[in-house]
């Protein structure tokens, strides 16, 4: 439990840091602004996510040998949902233009960092003291 909250915590803080840099080359280029997407509310949702995460990886990882798979259908189902409720509710009009490229972003460093960090320790072969030696 305690890897987990680790891992998801920094993972977390990582994805914030580029989901605000992917958030503000956005707006620099195209203009648009938006107070919903500010500091608090994507480390926030950012970090919330990223611990979720590590928690259903480091469970699918005991249950199964697929993990990396499932985890990825699981946070490919989360952005899909997520992308889809801005699409259908948007805060302020051309909020998806600016909103989904953060998801992705937060998504795709996910998938790729969660798995890696959590994984099993493979336990170490330690020699036989009572062998007898050649």
């Amino acid at each position: 439990m305690k890897k987990s909250l680790i891992v998801g915590m920094t993972i977390g803080i990582l994805c914030g840091a580029a989901a605000l840099i992917t958030e503000y080359m956005i707006g620099w280029v195209t203009g648009l602004w938006f107070e919903e997407l500010n500091f608090v509310s994507i480390m926030l949702s950012s970090i919330i996510v990223n611990l979720a995460g590590a928690f259903i990886f480091k469970r699918l990882d005991r249950k199964t040998s697929r993990a990396f798979l499932y985890y990825g259908l699981v946070v490919a189902g989360v952005t899909g949902l997520l992308t889809i409720n801005v699409i259908v509710n948007p805060p302020q009009e051309q909020f998806g233009v600016a909103d989904h490229p953060v998801h992705i972003v937060v998504a795709l460093l996910s998938f790729l960092l969660i798995p890696k960090w959590m994984r099993k320790e493979k336990p170490v072969l330690q020699e036989n003291p009572q062998a007898k030696v050649n």
